[in-house]
């Protein structure tokens, strides 16, 4: 898989998932903003495709079509420092089958959100990046690779106790002016 660049710089992108109907890959470091050419060969057909490169696009994920959010949670008790996971989804065998679970925001013992996604790490600064939840805007403690995976991004931030008794709240992100999809979650 080949993208050439708008300064007509070629690079290999790194491939991450295939399958027959979805490509993933990673735009390679260096690649010139504009318009770019992706090219695809699978030995027996080529595919190519224009798109856009931008320092960001920022983009949430979901676990399903319900937009459920692809998001990890954890509480941390102030007066012992321990952390414990919070369930924010819950999936059973069948396909769609995952919904949300209510998160209580908590007393002493707060709840922060890991929300994953991608096109966020070309921010201008940090505080460029605002995540809103519900009717709530944040500051984000941390927005950057997840440093797992390559190209996954994830952005930290506290559920505020504002939201409590919210029910089904939405999440974006917004990074120099762009914002990403909605995602779901639920708040007792």
């Amino acid at each position: 898989m080949q993208v050439t660049d708008s300064g007509s710089a070629t690079r290999t992108a790194g491939l991450l998932f295939v399958s027959p109907g979805q490509i993933n890959f990673q735009i390679p470091p260096g690649t010139a903003l504009g318009i770019a050419t992706v090219i695809v060969n699978s030995g027996s057909a080529t595919f190519t495709a224009h798109v856009q490169i931008r320092p960001t696009a920022p983009a949430l994920f979901m676990v399903n079509d319900l937009g459920v959010a692809a998001a990890t949670a954890v509480r941390i008790v102030i007066s012992t420092g321990l952390q414990g996971a919070v369930p924010v989804f819950q999936c059973v065998d069948t396909p769609g089958s995952c919904r949300l679970v209510p998160i209580d925001p908590g007393l002493d013992a707060p709840v922060y959100l890991s929300f994953y996604g991608t096109g966020l790490q070309g921010r201008s600064s940090v505080d460029a990046v605002q995540v809103k939840m519900g009717n709530q805007t944040l500051a984000p403690t941390y927005v950057g690779p997840q440093g797992q995976f390559p190209g996954l991004d994830q952005v930290n931030v506290g559920l505020p106790l504002s939201l409590r008794g919210a029910g089904e709240v939405s999440v974006t992100v917004t990074v120099d002016g762009v914002t990403s999809n909605a995602v779901k979650i639920a708040v007792m």
